[in-house]
């Protein structure tokens, strides 16, 4: 009775791993996750800020806690890689929702690229939106 019991609980937890064994790479593909810009358009200027989100695409909810290490925006969709502006991370109040400020001084098409490590997913995580600066 008691060597019956070990094995049904061994057997149980063995189950279980396996399991969560394989569902962990569903999880962690890097082309399971979007970036998403909260605003598509903003002004043209100095210190415009504005807002990034990351969604888990299997499960539609929001990354809350990504690591962006690698950040650029320029002016590639408007054939200007050169054009590019200084990119600062801003605190954000809101899981989810990450913020950035950056000159923004002539209007057109800004590429905004971001690279990642989100806690579970294989590898780097790149994101690349186009924001666009109007007068």
């Amino acid at each position: 009775s008691h060597f019956l019991y070990k094995n049904l609980v061994f057997s149980t937890i063995l189950f279980f791993l396996l399991l969560a064994g394989l569902t962990i790479p569903v999880f962690g593909n890097p082309d399971h996750y979007i970036f998403e810009l909260i605003e598509d358009e903003v002004p043209v200027g100095n210190r415009i800020e504005f807002s990034v989100r990351i969604i888990h695409k299997v499960t539609n909810e929001p990354v809350t806690d990504a690591m962006i290490f690698a950040n650029r925006i320029d002016m590639t969709p408007d054939g200007k890689p050169v054009r590019s502006t200084e990119l600062a991370a801003l605190s954000s109040d809101t899981p989810g929702i990450y913020r950035y400020r950056a000159n923004l001084v002539e209007a057109g098409n800004w590429q905004l690229t971001l690279m990642t490590m989100i806690p579970g997913a294989q590898g780097l995580v790149e994101g690349k939106m186009i924001l666009k600066a109007i007068n």
